[in-house]
């Protein structure tokens, strides 16, 4: 778990159609980023989706484990030195196989993520 050690969420919208905004303020002082590289910080890509998931989770109430990345893409690195807050926006419909999420994580004009996953609910 990433939450409250390696960001918080600040907000959290709903929009009851499957729609989601937070705002989570990542904190630079994780030892995450002593080996993910000390002279430039950087937010490993396996933690930028595992931020969107707990959010996920934080509002459902649900444990879920990703079965399958449909699409993935980091188009920037996120900073954490430059960059605290983040916005995620989050879109799920209920799929054969659970959940389809469709994700993007930015920061004003600049995205760092762009995901498309299933999931479903852990047991």
């Amino acid at each position: 778990m990433l939450k409250d050690s390696f960001f918080t969420i600040k907000t959290a919208e709903n929009d009851n159609e499957g729609n989601y905004h937070f705002v989570v303020c990542l904190k630079p002082e994780h030892t995450i980023y002593k080996g993910h590289f000390p002279e430039m910080p950087v937010v490993p890509g396996v933690c930028t989706i595992q931020m969107v998931k707990e959010c996920l989770q934080s509002v459902s109430n649900e444990e879920y484990q990703i079965l399958n990345i449909i699409n993935c893409k980091f188009p920037g690195m996120i900073v954490p030195t430059m960059v605290t807050n983040l916005d995620i926006d989050i879109n799920v419909a209920l799929s054969e196989e659970g959940i389809t999420m469709k994700s993007t994580v930015k920061s004003d004009e600049h995205k760092f993520l762009v995901i498309k996953a299933t999931l479903k609910k852990e047991i």
